[in-house]
């Protein structure tokens, strides 16, 4: 808990705030950040509804709060993956089931976390390898249309060229 005695009157004043959730007071005058975090959980395979995304949230929150971190939940995004016998259909019923509703914005087909592509298929036989090669091939044609005027300058010795292409 918060405990004034550490802080001076203005301090006080200025960096404490009321935390809407849990109701307690907190000292805002130093802040802790924590990005990209990924969790995976596994639901139940029938009857997959908004609900259980919103329970996520709140259980997530009520684990990182003794930690003095928290999550913003209109910036977390989800990933639902189906697997098994059915999941094409599970998949898109859940979709259905969500659109229109303002869940189905956090709900994503494609998530990137620190650079590695996940799909909605990510549990399937090449567990999603194949979108992650795709944007991997994808992004070093980009580079190379990038720098296309340096491959192709007579200015700019080969060795030089070549040395930039090894890096």
């Amino acid at each position: 808990g918060f405990d004034r005695s550490q802080y001076t009157p203005l301090e006080t004043a200025y960096f404490v705030a009321k935390h809407p959730q849990q109701k307690v007071h907190l000292f805002m005058g130093s802040s802790t950040w924590c990005d990209d975090l990924l969790e995976w959980k596994i639901l139940p395979q029938d009857g997959l509804e908004e609900k259980h995304l919103a329970d996520l949230v709140s259980s997530f929150r009520a684990r990182l709060f003794p930690t003095g971190l928290d999550l913003n939940p209109t910036k977390t995004s989800f990933l639902v993956c189906f697997h098994g016998v059915g999941s094409d259909s599970r998949r898109k019923q859940f979709f259905l089931a969500i659109k229109g509703k303002e869940i189905s914005k956090q709900v994503k087909s494609t998530a990137v976390h620190l650079g590695c592509v996940y799909m909605d298929n990510c549990l399937g036989n090449d567990f999603g390898s194949t979108a992650e090669v795709k944007a991997r091939l994808k992004a070093a044609n980009s580079a190379w249309r990038h720098f296309w005027h340096l491959w192709t300058t007579a200015a700019v010795p080969l060795s030089i060229r070549m040395l930039i292409f090894r890096a």
